[in-house]
């Protein structure tokens, strides 16, 4: 990021041509630059903060007219960034709007960065990192459920959890360092030893969250597989409710992967049909089983079609063992048909539907929330956690605390001392207590321009 004392500026609405462009200035010179910029019935250094006023841009080097505007003046600190915020709302013409950014700058502001505002939230304590990450979050919702789950975390439920997790480990650090430097003292047991198991056990329950919460988060990517003419394609419009992809009687019609996005009960899918796997007898059909297999690796969970109506055959065989250990559910289809594939024939419960007439779709679909939920709802109404470096980093912090809880009942206090400082530690790095300028710029790096 470049000086913190700059004046920034930059377009805080999407690049095209759109019905109204925003144009954000934040820093000290925020409002000198309106002043010289904006001709209306105010003065904006002289108005009242948080006011809108109608008037025009203009050239001060010319006097020239460039576009009728409304101006939204925001003094510091009660903005976003804790500066004074100046936003011009303009026709949203992408010439338009590259000419008054331009004027913008050539009057003191320089271009922003990815993120900076952002950034400047946090740098000036509106925000710790999670609430800033949460705003990226927000963003890119693509779903109820995920926007919901953001909002949680921007209003600081995140930060209320690992604040009261941070004073319980600090207060307990205390005593345990307490009885180590005065070792002549009978202080007994810490007070809040009591509390690791507890604390250890909130942090697991939000752990475990996380797979639901990157579901709403990121969306849920189901790849349907099987030899060749098992019903894929038709499968797959079915679950889509649309006709998607081509289907015909004939086996090989699917030759490259098709992808089509879905919301359901809140959660985004996507579904991706794959050429049939068997033998490659050519070129293209290799080139459709590589892109098949790859698929298999990205998956979060795997369709695996059975023929009801055809015995098991090496290639079914094959792609069993291909797919063992994996997120799957056995699907036997074309169970409208007289059955040649038992119950007994395959390894785990399957779920029969007959894709052409739509028998078994809701028992699947249940199916798929038991595999990749347990059954548990998900929408968004509590607090999930849905960031990978979250994840990871709560995760190291619960193994410091089991280290400790471990420590502490062998009665080694300074084992326990040690490993209450690493999770106090990791504890800044999700905050933004602690954390490195190069994990700062991996973060904020990610926004877009003008958030």
């Amino acid at each position: 990021m470049g000086p913190i004392e700059d004046t920034i500026a930059a377009l805080a609405t999407p690049w095209g041509i759109g019905g109204v462009g925003v144009i954000r200035i934040s820093g000290e010179l925020s409002f000198p630059i309106a002043d010289r910029i904006f001709r209306g019935r105010i003065v904006p250094s002289q108005a009242r903060s948080h006011t809108i006023h109608y008037g025009w841009v203009v050239d001060p080097r010319t006097g020239e007219e460039i576009d009728e505007v409304l101006l939204f003046l925001m003094r510091g600190p009660s903005t976003f960034t804790r500066e004074d915020v100046v936003e011009i709302s303009a026709h949203g013409g992408p010439f338009l709007i590259r000419r008054i950014l331009k004027l913008v700058i050539e009057m003191g502001a320089r271009p922003a960065e990815r993120g900076e505002f952002t950034f400047r939230a946090f740098i000036r304590g509106r925000i710790d990192l999670s609430q800033a990450e949460a705003v990226l979050a927000l963003v890119e919702a693509q779903s109820l459920g995920g926007q919901r789950i953001a909002t949680k975390q921007l209003k600081g439920e995140l930060s209320s959890f690992l604040g009261e997790l941070r004073e319980g480990l600090f207060a307990l650090l205390v005593e345990v360092e307490a009885s180590l430097d005065f070792p002549e003292e009978d202080v007994g047991e810490p007070q809040y030893a009591h509390r690791l198991p507890r604390l250890i056990a909130q942090l697991d329950s939000l752990i475990s969250s996380y797979r639901g919460g990157r579901a709403l988060r990121k969306g849920v990517k189901v790849v349907f597989i099987g030899r060749r003419n098992v019903g894929k394609s038709t499968l797959f419009n079915r679950l889509l409710g649309r006709e998607r992809a081509i289907v015909t009687p004939y086996a090989g019609t699917t030759r490259d992967s098709l992808e089509a996005n879905i919301e359901r009960g809140g959660i985004p899918f996507c579904l991706v049909d794959t050429a049939g796997l068997g033998e490659p007898v050519g070129p293209v059909e290799k080139e459709a089983t590589r892109r098949t297999l790859g698929e298999l690796e990205e998956a979060d969970l795997i369709l695996f079609l059975i023929d009801a109506a055809q015995p098991l055959n090496e290639e079914d065989y094959w792609l069993l063992r291909l797919t063992q250990g994996k997120e799957r559910i056995l699907v036997r289809n074309k169970i409208d048909l007289p059955s040649k594939v038992g119950r007994r024939d395959l390894p785990e419960r399957m779920v029969d539907v007959s894709a052409r007439q739509g028998r078994g779709i809701e028992e699947l679909w249940r199916e798929v929330e038991v595999k990749l939920f347990d059954s548990k709802p998900l929408d968004g109404s509590q607090f999930l956690l849905s960031d990978l470096r979250h994840w990871r980093t709560l995760r190291a912090i619960r193994e410091d605390l089991r280290k400790a809880r471990d420590a502490l009942a062998r009665r080694l206090g300074e084992a326990a001392a040690v490993n209450l400082r690493g999770a106090l530690k990791r504890l800044g790095e999700l905050t933004g207590e602690e954390t490195s300028p190069d994990i700062l710029e991996g973060i904020f790096s990610s926004f877009c321009i003008g958030k």
